[in-house]
């Protein structure tokens, strides 16, 4: 007899044995205490069990579906996140449906719970059953030894040291927290957990030193990867950053999420080059409140042409998206629709890259794609 529901507290130990045992199999072998500190080391801060959506049979684990809710903010404006992550079935389980039931259950508990949208990592085709779509936009730059050579030749980096925090008591921890805490978009991290969520994969985290003071922070990982970069000032450090840290490190890829720009244009300013890349796979819930959130990051960000655009998803109530000058808006209106999608049709047509191939019908030049606002170590 197979049953479903949340996990106890007490489980989490199952919990981590079943999780370890099919990615194992499936993948490379893998320690989730390690490599997830935040939600499955020892007193993880962020383990929920009741986030945690399992199958049984016959008493013992089957499929597994875990969600991890961030509450965030963008420019202003609140809302939560429910990351979906630890998404595994048996081998010998797979085919009978368990997954189906898991998301049900981690989709109802999202929107009983009022989260504004869900996000995930994992296969297009594989999640778009369950109405993900892909979603967000960031940047990869490569800073490479040619472009350190040439573009910052006359760059001083003698000041500029880096050191690893790993110790949450460590002082650094406040000044780097304080440098994530004042960007106009973040997650739920608090000075307590804030270097173990930067210590999410494997990644670590590096105070940023300008001689004896700090004046930024650093996530990377082990695969020549700064995945976070935060700076007190982008324009008087980053150059400095990008030649020491080569330094140190050798060739690396700089991640950037859209609504930094002063960082962005550093960064392109002397790259080899960068790709754009989506950030997840997303499915909206509350389209009023993402909108919102997403439209005033943008706004908050970079300059916007002033418009209006109305958009009917799914035969429902329209909603008109409207920028003038600083102010953005989402409301419920009377007011001819510029498009009617379906929520996947919308959720790509305003949140992923396909907006930059195919421009949006109707809508004012430049809108889309709207950013989410994320950073990964805020992820699932």
């Amino acid at each position: 007899m197979v049953t479903y529901g949340p996990a106890k507290p007490q489980e989490r130990g199952e919990i981590l044995d079943f999780a370890n045992l099919v990615f194992s199999m499936a993948h490379r072998p893998h320690d989730f205490a390690a490599m997830l500190p935040k939600v499955y080391g020892e007193g993880a801060p962020l383990f929920q069990p009741d986030k945690h959506f399992i199958a049984r049979e016959d008493g013992r684990i089957r499929a597994l579906v875990a969600m991890l809710p961030v509450p965030a903010r963008a420019a202003g404006r609140g809302f939560t996140v429910g990351f979906i992550g630890t998404v595994s079935t048996h081998p010998y389980y797979r085919g009978r449906g368990g997954m189906k039931h898991l998301m049900a259950m981690a989709m109802d508990t999202a929107r009983r719970e009022g989260y504004a949208y869900m996000a995930l990592g994992g296969r297009r085709q594989r999640y778009g059953y369950f109405g993900f779509t892909p979603a967000g936009v960031s940047a990869s730059h490569l800073i490479n030894g040619d472009n350190v050579r040439h573009a910052l030749g006359g760059i001083d980096s003698s000041r500029i040291s880096f050191k690893e925090i790993t110790d949450s008591n460590d002082p650094l921890i406040d000044i780097a927290y304080g440098a994530y805490d004042r960007q106009i978009a973040a997650g739920s991290r608090s000075r307590e957990n804030f270097l173990i969520i930067c210590q999410s994969w494997g990644a670590k985290l590096y105070a940023v030193n300008d001689g004896g003071a700090c004046v930024g922070y650093a996530v990377a990982t082990n695969d020549d990867m700064v995945s976070e970069l935060v700076l007190e000032d982008s324009a008087r450090y980053a150059k400095p950053f990008f030649k020491a840290w080569y330094a140190a490190r050798g060739g690396f890829k700089l991640r950037v999420p859209t609504f930094d720009i002063p960082l962005q244009q550093e960064a392109e300013s002397i790259s080899e080059g960068f790709a754009i890349d989506q950030e997840c796979k997303l499915r909206v819930l509350d389209w009023e409140t993402t909108l919102g959130a997403a439209l005033a990051l943008k706004r908050a960000a970079q300059p916007m042409p002033d418009g209006r655009w109305t958009i009917q998803i799914d035969g429902g109530e329209p909603l008109t998206m409207e920028v003038a000058g600083a102010d953005t808006s989402v409301s419920r209106s009377g007011r001819d629709i510029d498009a009617s999608m379906t929520s996947m049709q919308a959720q790509e047509a305003v949140f992923s890259m396909k907006s930059l191939l195919f421009p949006v019908s109707n809508a004012p030049q430049g809108w889309f794609p709207l950013a989410l606002g994320r950073r990964s170590a805020d992820d699932f």
